[in-house]
């Protein structure tokens, strides 16, 4: 399996790390130091860093919905729709968008 079988979810998984190694790479930085950093302390590019991050993220939701629905299979809908982590199991691992 390579990347350009199924990148939405993998891309969504890439934007759950990328943040976090980027705030420990700046963990020494000042306005880091209590362990929490506001929008307010962010420079305009880590911004847009954090937003391309959350879409990302948030990106295998409505995969997940559109495949499940295309699919009729009601139960795996429903659970994509109010457990959101079951959206990445399902785009990852069940329905991967190879089949017509």
């Amino acid at each position: 399996m390579t990347f350009k079988e199924n990148p939405i979810p993998k891309l969504g998984l890439v934007g759950m790390v990328l943040p976090n190694l980027y705030f420990f790479a700046i963990s020494s930085q000042e306005r880091i130091a209590s362990g929490v950093i506001e929008s307010s302390e962010l420079f305009w590019p880590e911004k847009i860093f954090v937003t391309i991050c959350l879409v990302l993220v948030l990106s295998p939701w409505p995969l997940a919905l559109y495949r499940a629905r295309a699919a009729g299979s009601w139960r795996w809908f429903v659970a994509c729709l109010f457990v959101w982590p079951v959206a990445y199991f399902y785009t990852l691992f069940v329905n991967r968008g190879d089949s017509p």
